[in-house]
């Protein structure tokens, strides 16, 4: 190899390097055992809502969107289960990852989603994907009346016998 060439894959290299430690991201999202990040969004009706307006309370924060297959899927269990135990200090709180606010409400209504939901309407640009690192839906962070996050990504089965632990 060439001079020429090994000083410009040396400065390539340096670059990249330079390149992906400052394009690193300057938090990573909460892991389990700590402190969950609170999201404020605003829900169907306009009203402004935040994970903390649950504090004390076990808070399923669940990333869905209403064009997703298998968070659709998904939510017959959530129904069962917020059904199950919300009169034992449990709650969901969903964001969605939604753009059109018709198919999001339209979601809602058709799965019989109870619980609080919020979103943005600005998909996968909502910071609530980036603080809780989400890349696929759907997502969830189960997080403790204290305020930690003691699980992530429950679904189904895992999910019912996780909240028959804590609150049966």
């Amino acid at each position: 190899m060439n001079k020429l060439a090994l000083a410009f894959l040396a400065t390539f290299s340096l670059l990249l390097i330079v390149c992906v430690s400052s394009c690193k991201k300057e938090s990573d999202p909460p892991s389990n055992n700590e402190k969950y990040i609170n999201i404020t969004l605003p829900d169907t009706s306009g009203n402004l809502l935040s994970i903390s307006d649950y504090d004390g309370s076990y808070r399923l924060i669940e990333f869905w969107a209403s064009w997703c297959g298998p968070c659709r899927a998904e939510n017959p269990n959530l129904v069962s289960l917020y059904n199950q135990y919300k009169d034992n200090n449990f709650i969901i709180f969903g964001i969605s990852i939604d753009t059109h606010e018709s198919n999001w409400k339209a979601a809602i209504i058709s799965d019989n989603l109870s619980w609080p939901n919020v979103s943005d309407l600005q998909g996968w640009n909502t910071e609530a994907v980036d603080l809780y690192g989400v890349t696929y839906t759907p997502y969830n962070v189960l997080v403790d009346p204290d305020g930690f996050i003691i699980g992530r990504n429950l679904k189904g089965e895992a999910l019912a016998e996780r909240l028959s632990e804590l609150l049966d």
